[in-house]
């Protein structure tokens, strides 16, 4: 037994909306990392200067490279959400939208064959057929 087009259709959606929710699960986990990263800075400046104004080689303080680090870090971020969106998501968007408009598709030619059918098997009202009158059977004439 096939699945109705609107079994079809509701699957592909769910799909859609797992899809999706993947997608911000993983969106909400880097923006916290991302996040706790800059905070983690900002506390540093904030709480420990002394430690971040060390001098680690001649023109580098300790300060200078965590806050590069901090930029690093959010381009390597940007890199793996990138990276998992053309590696997974991108493709799982395409075969539920194709799964849709298959299921669409479906529904409309049968809602289309649905209409023909009906046009086809309509009952045609009754006509009344009056008998031909032949000229010569006529009472006027």
């Amino acid at each position: 037994m096939t699945p109705s087009t609107s079994d079809t259709t509701t699957l592909a959606l769910a799909r859609m909306r797992a899809v999706a929710r993947a997608r911000w699960r993983l969106a909400g986990a880097l923006t916290a990392l991302m996040i706790c990263v800059y905070f983690g800075f900002l506390s540093l400046v904030a709480w420990s200067p002394g430690l971040l104004g060390r001098t680690l080689v001649p023109g580098l303080t300790l300060g200078v490279l965590l806050g590069a680090l901090v930029i690093v870090c959010a381009w390597v971020l940007t890199w793996v959400y990138v990276r998992w969106a053309n590696a997974v998501y991108d493709p799982m968007v395409a075969e539920q939208r194709a799964a849709l408009r298959v299921a669409q598709t479906a529904a409309q030619t049968v809602a289309s064959a649905a209409a023909q059918t009906a046009v086809l098997t309509a009952v045609p009202t009754a006509v009344p057929r009056t008998p031909a009158v032949d000229a010569s059977t006529r009472d006027d004439a």
